[in-house]
């Protein structure tokens, strides 16, 4: 039997943008979650302290988590991430492509028409970034770039 192969574009990306910490910023997290339970004991809102407590360890744990290699498929039909999720072109809006010379990593911005559903955002090998927005062009429309509020606040704090 002769099976077609569908033509695809694959490529390996970390999944999520590192930003190293210093001492200091671990530090600070800690000293801001210190300020904060101590107004929260003060107005007696324990419950309130609990929950700055959980997030600061949160926020100490995975601040200093190291991202993962996951593997990214384009075909004829779609997206696949990791084997496991698939986004079709029908769902997807428009895309975006933020390169950076500086980087060996752009960003690969994803809208789709569904409101509730949030854009998703990845790191693309920045050699492969004409090839994808080709890929990608043909069957979604391509817009510029934009950063939000929190991806700006995210770059600001370094997480």
């Amino acid at each position: 039997m002769d099976e077609k192969k569908e033509p695809k574009l694959t490529w390996q990306a970390p999944e999520f943008e590192y930003r190293t910490k210093n001492v200091s910023w671990y530090w600070l997290t800690m000293i801001l979650a210190v300020i904060i339970i101590g107004v929260a004991v003060w107005q007696r809102n324990f419950l309130f302290g609990f929950f700055v407590i959980m997030a600061e360890v949160l926020l100490l744990v995975w601040g200093n988590k190291k991202p993962e290699l996951v593997n990214f498929e384009i075909t004829t039909k779609g997206l696949t991430i990791a084997g496991r999720e698939f986004y079709p072109y029908a769902d997807i809006k428009s895309f975006a492509i933020e390169e950076d010379e500086n980087n060996e990593w752009s960003s690969l911005q994803l809208k789709f028409h569904r409101r509730i559903r949030p854009s998703l955002q990845t790191s693309i090998p920045t050699s492969k970034s004409e090839k994808i927005s080709k890929a990608l062009s043909i069957v979604v429309e391509k817009v510029e770039p934009h950063q939000s509020l929190t991806e700006s606040l995210e770059r600001f704090f370094r997480f």
